[in-house]
């Protein structure tokens, strides 16, 4: 994150051991992983926009569907554990899922 603070190093370009193959560099959470990789502007952009999502929902919380609130718990339960490790390969692919449900309601 040092050497490119501003573009990133690109997603899954991060240094590998050319012997073993495993990272050099292992960030502690996944929001440094994200600052490394595309950048530290958008990963800013990135929790910006999740904080603004959850303002939103918030504010509209009386509006909302059972199954929206469920959504919205599981992207808060996702962020919250992001804090602690790095799970983007396991359950990524639900928190896009549960986070697109949670946009599609607030548009629609």
């Amino acid at each position: 994150m040092k050497e490119h603070p501003i573009i990133g190093c690109g997603p899954d370009c991060m240094p590998l051991d050319a012997d073993t193959g495993k990272l050099l560099i292992l960030p502690h959470n996944e929001y440094l992983q994200y600052a490394m990789e595309i950048g530290t502007p958008a990963s800013l952009c990135y929790i910006a926009g999740l904080i603004m999502l959850l303002i939103t929902r918030i504010k509209k919380l009386k509006q909302t569907d059972d199954s929206v609130i469920y959504d919205c718990c599981a992207v808060v339960a996702y962020c919250a554990s992001a804090f602690f490790g790095i799970n983007i390969f396991y359950t990524f692919v639900y928190y896009c899922i549960f986070l697109g449900i949670t946009n599609a309601k607030y548009y629609s």
